[in-house]
């Protein structure tokens, strides 16, 4: 395009026409036709049959190039109109906004830093950045059934039900509109850090910015970490192992279900999967329920946090050791002959409506400076609750437990 002088046409070989006050342009009917259009405005370029291409670079302000609506509208002023085309370059000067049609199979070329694309034509599209093809989705495109976009040099990804798929260089935005969409991480490599609270994910080759994201997997060697407010419908799917739940910046307490992979208050619930430790809510109050298969770890912060035992079941029995166990100092842990989960910083327990359960409290918990610690003996188990105080030593008249039920 740079050997093409300004208000003429180049065909292949030696042919060049001349023009000028031309306003309307189509193109050839048996070959692709460039338009290279500036800043102006009020010109209508109609590509004719396949391969067209509308090339902004020769313009000096950023532009909307709307393949939707069929206009490309430039910063500075004026706007264009075209139909017939399936390739789109943008200004030089960068921070373009592309707007896909919904029939697709276009190009979009972004020139310089700062360049959007907007996907929200399509419906629920699978759009990938990740460096390798998704199924039938190559790497840098974006398709939904029969249609393909491609792109390039776009750092700005917006779509309505779409699923990112994203890569390991980071410095992208992805703009999730509407509802249903999801952010896929498996390409990438750990350790990662998801933020829903502040529109981050770290990654080893920088961070990526999310908003409307509600859906996340991980990559597939663990070591992911979901920090998340208070629960509002997402979805935290993990692989490997070492993955963290955080919900420190949640305004209000969490219950905490390990066994139903459930996260919820009244306002709202979270989902996931293959998460081994959990971190409550920086304003206390959060409910730790644990499954039966062990490996877990419970943080609570503030206070008012609670450990719930009461579904375990399947054990011959149940010790619950405050500090000192299995989990080492400064770190409690539930054991039974077969599993161990691992906790810190909670107030009340709640010992296993079916399962005999020994309460060993921490020695140094005085009632001054720290709260007592509650012990909850559930009436119905078989074998009864057991408060254990072997590793005391006498007397113990400044410890304060309360133990409920009928034990």
């Amino acid at each position: 395009s740079d050997s093409v002088a300004n208000d003429t046409v180049q065909a292949a070989g030696p042919v060049t026409d001349s023009f000028s006050d031309i306003t309307d342009f189509n193109g050839s009917s048996t070959s692709p036709t460039t338009f290279l259009a500036g800043n102006v405005g009020g010109f209508s370029f109609a590509g004719q049959g396949t391969g067209s291409t509308l090339d902004l670079s020769a313009a000096t302000s950023a532009a909307t190039i709307d393949d939707h609506l069929g206009t490309a509208s430039m910063s500075s002023g004026g706007t264009d109109d075209f139909s017939g085309m399936s390739k789109f370059v943008g200004s030089s000067s960068g921070e373009n906004t592309f707007v896909a049609g919904s029939s697709g199979n276009a190009t979009f070329i972004g020139e310089n830093a700062g360049n959007i694309l907007d996907l929200t034509a399509l419906t629920t599209p699978t759009v990938n950045v990740s460096g390798t093809p998704v199924g039938s989705t190559a790497n840098d495109t974006a398709t939904a059934g029969p249609v393909t976009d491609a792109f390039s040099d776009i750092s700005t990804l917006k779509g309505s039900g779409a699923i990112f798929y994203a890569g390991t260089t980071g410095g992208l935005t992805f703009d999730g509109q509407g509802t249903g969409n999801k952010l896929n991480l498996s390409a990438l490599t750990s350790p990662v850090a998801v933020d829903t609270a502040t529109g981050n994910v770290s990654i080893q080759g920088g961070s990526d910015t999310i908003s409307g994201i509600t859906s996340f997997v991980g990559p597939s060697g663990g070591n992911t970490t979901f920090t998340t407010g208070t629960p509002d419908g997402f979805s935290f799917i993990a692989s490997g192992s070492g993955n963290v739940l955080d919900f420190t910046p949640a305004t209000s307490g969490v219950s905490i279900n390990a066994s139903a992979g459930t996260a919820s208050t009244p306002s709202g619930t979270d989902t996931f999967s293959d998460i081994s430790h959990f971190t409550g809510s920086s304003a206390g109050g959060t409910t730790f329920t644990p499954g039966n298969t062990g490996g877990f770890f419970f943080g609570g912060q503030g206070t008012g946090n609670r450990l719930d035992l009461s579904t375990m079941s399947g054990f011959p029995s149940l010790t619950v050791v405050m500090t000192g166990g299995s989990c080492g100092s400064g770190s409690g842990a539930v054991t039974s002959p077969s599993t161990a989960d691992c906790f810190a910083d909670i107030g009340t327990v709640d010992g296993s409506s079916t399962v005999p359960t020994t309460f060993q409290p921490d020695p140094t918990l005085t009632s001054t400076p720290n709260p007592p610690v509650e012990f909850v003996g559930e009436d119905a188990n078989s074998g009864g609750s057991v408060l254990d105080l072997s590793n005391f030593a006498s007397p113990v008249s400044d410890l304060k437990l309360s133990l409920a039920g009928n034990s």
